[in-house]
């Protein structure tokens, strides 16, 4: 017998592990077949890249949240990214990671649960959608930045 005594064990220890984070790491990010435009990750989050400004998506996935009852615990990121943790009365945990991919891109990453629940995710995302659209028509009727859904603050009076 070569080795250690006991080296099979450890073996047959290691190599599920091995296997594992490989097959993990070899679909990350993949778009479903449906071609919706979503890409699942592996952790369990549901993403989908937004044709609009940073500060749009943020301001429109707190809506979101908001819309679905949904209470915003943290908050944190940089200049580019931002994280919200969310959660309901009696619901799962929301996690939504915004980043900006362009000048004019947002990726969204929403995850629901600790596994990732794609349905209550796609249900997440097309509240998203809705404030996104709903600001930028806002945003046009009146004449304003369309990307921010907010009128530009007006002159100071002359004195």
């Amino acid at each position: 017998m070569s080795g250690r005594p006991g080296s099979g064990f450890l073996i047959l220890l290691i190599a599920p592990v091995l296997a594992l984070s490989l097959i993990a790491c070899g679909d990350k990010g993949a778009a479903p077949e449906g071609g919706d435009g979503f890409e699942s990750a592996w952790t369990g989050g549901l993403s989908k890249v937004y044709p609009c400004k940073l500060d749009l998506a943020i301001s429109s996935a707190k809506a979101a949240l908001q819309t679905l009852n949904l209470r915003v615990l943290d908050e944190s990121g940089s200049f580019m990214k931002r994280s919200l943790d969310a959660e309901g009365a009696d619901g799962p945990a929301v996690d939504v990671d915004i980043a900006e991919v362009t000048k004019e891109s947002t990726r969204i990453t929403v995850k629901v649960g600790w596994l990732g629940d794609a349905d209550l995710s796609r249900r997440v995302h097309s509240e998203i959608e809705a404030e996104i659209k709903k600001r930028r028509s806002e945003g046009a009727k009146f004449g304003t930045f369309s990307d921010l859904g907010a009128a530009p603050a007006p002159p100071p009076p002359a004195p």
